[in-house]
């Protein structure tokens, strides 16, 4: 669905959320950590099927750099680089652990994505990630 905005065309990349009775438009909250954020730094980390393929993995647990690259069959070293953007983008978080850098979806987006059925909604466009391909 692409709908009409006051500035131009916006994306609308929803399926399947509760409509109000009273608006019929999706009812999903924005982020409130990530409500500042960047669009265009958002939808270039988002643009990338294997960054998505990241966070969908991540949205079960934390992971290493190693991890991720084993469970989706992706070098060590696009993996680093799928990270990176991801972190810069704010999607992401990470810890030292000993010798280990453990990355997790940041606590926002985690509440977020819970409370809205892993719908993550943007300033811009809401992305569905049951409905992304795998």
């Amino acid at each position: 669905m692409i709908s009409q905005g006051v500035r131009g065309a916006r994306i609308l990349l929803i399926t399947s959320a509760r409509t109000s009775r009273l608006s019929r438009r999706p009812r999903i909250s924005t982020i409130s950590g990530m409500a500042q954020m960047d669009c265009i730094a958002a939808l270039k980390a988002l643009g990338e099927p294997n960054r998505l393929r990241i966070l969908r993995l991540l949205l079960k647990k934390e992971f290493d750099v190693n991890g991720i690259a084993e469970s989706l069959a992706i070098s060590q070293y696009n993996v680093s680089k799928h990270l990176r953007v991801l972190r810069e983008a704010g999607f992401l978080e990470m810890k030292k652990q000993g010798q280990q850098r453990l990355y997790s979806l940041t606590p926002s987006l985690r509440a977020h994505l819970a409370r809205n059925r892993n719908i993550l909604q943007l300033d811009c466009c809401t992305l569905n990630f049951d409905k992304l391909p795998q």
